[in-house]
């Protein structure tokens, strides 16, 4: 499921506007666990491409030099020197330039399926993974508390390995529903 993020999270975020960008592109963590590869890269920047994405901010550039974000968080290395990943993206940024007019007026195919996405389920998802004498404890979120946007991402990445677009719509907007194959 976690190679299908990259186009959930666009066609969400073009729910709202067709001209949405990336605003935290990690060039070098998986959900903060490992290192990614080139090849990562790659796939992802494409994928936010694809799906939409027209500006894409690299979160960070050079990582910070204390805190959770530094010993290789960065797109290049803390003392500015490139490596592999930076390559990469030279490499992908170099294509970009020269198919500049294509990608500006770009659009995706328009969507035949919508899942509709409600925030009070997601919510009550959260609140029932909470663990604690009550509900206003400080209790701590069991392995279990992304459970509606699990369900989310599995009903997407069906679609998604299958090569049809998807719109996400909220809840709130339900009756649109029918515009869909």
């Amino acid at each position: 499921i976690r190679r299908t993020l990259s186009g959930l999270h666009c066609d969400w975020l073009r729910n709202l506007s067709e001209d949405f960008w990336i605003s935290e592109f990690y060039p070098n963590l998986d959900g903060w666990k490992k290192s990614i590869t080139p090849e990562d890269i790659r796939l992802r920047l494409w994928s936010l491409l694809a799906h939409g994405a027209k500006k894409i901010l690299f979160w960070q550039y050079r990582a910070e030099r204390v805190g959770n974000e530094s010993n290789g968080h960065g797109l290049v290395e803390i003392n500015g020197e490139g490596n592999e990943r930076t390559t990469e993206v030279e490499k992908m940024l170099g294509i970009v330039k020269k198919n500049r007019e294509i990608l500006r007026t770009f659009k995706v195919r328009a969507a035949e399926v919508a899942l509709i996405y409600s925030q009070r389920s997601d919510l009550i998802s959260h609140i029932e993974s909470i663990e604690g004498d009550s509900f206003t404890s400080m209790g701590t979120y069991t392995s279990h508390g992304r459970n509606y946007k699990d369900s989310l991402s599995g009903s997407y990445a069906l679609f998604w390995e299958n090569n049809i677009p998807v719109d996400i719509i909220s809840i709130h907007e339900v009756k649109r529903i029918h515009s869909y194959k």
